[in-house]
């Protein structure tokens, strides 16, 4: 044998092993998948449970006439608090958002919609903080903390208010109308 067909020899032998290393190794894999998984959370900074000492209020019953003399000032003062429990986190400011049905009169007025006949016109509850003189207003946001405190600082402290019967900057007119009135405000505890 000489030189030349000894190479190609072994060149031949060479290109067969390949070709079943080469087979052997494509039938080695198999079909493949993949699915995809998603994840969501919320994380939130902190939390705060609240409550309240008298979730329903009832208003004496009172002469028209005694609230628009009264004017934005309101009369039958009810106080009521909200306490803070079970508060934890730190990061952001806490506050808390008044949410409920208004109607302005110079002044926001809380006051649920009703169409019955038996229904007031013009009359609805002014809230404001215990101490201050401006009414809240539906969506507005108080303070009650700051973004460097721990929120367990609150715990057990409480936000007291004041509602009162009111026409805001009235008269006496056909806007005015006597009879039942509901007014609906929800205290929410929010952290940004």
């Amino acid at each position: 044998m000489h030189y030349n067909e000894r190479t190609r020899s072994t060149k031949l032998v060479g290109f067969m092993l390949s070709g079943m290393l080469f087979a052997l190794t494509t039938s080695v894999y198999a079909g493949s998948s993949s699915t995809t998984v998603n994840f969501s959370a919320t994380l939130v900074g902190g939390s705060c449970q609240i409550s309240v000492d008298r979730p329903s209020i009832t208003f004496s019953p009172v002469s028209s006439s005694t609230v628009i003399a009264a004017g934005g000032d309101g009369i039958d003062p009810q106080l009521f608090s909200m306490t803070f429990s079970d508060c934890s986190g730190w990061g952001l400011t806490p506050k808390v958002q008044i949410k409920g049905n208004t109607f302005t009169s110079g002044i926001p007025l809380f006051r649920n919609d009703n169409a019955a006949g038996d229904y007031s016109q013009g009359y609805g509850v002014k809230l404001v903080q215990q101490g201050q003189m401006a009414a809240i207003a539906n969506m507005d946001k108080l303070i009650v903390g700051t973004a460097d405190l721990q929120l367990n600082t609150l715990n057990g402290q409480t936000l007291n208010f004041e509602a009162r019967l009111s026409c805001g900057n009235c008269t006496a007119g056909p806007s005015l109308k006597g009879g039942n009135m509901n007014a609906t405000v929800t205290l929410q505890f929010i952290y940004e």
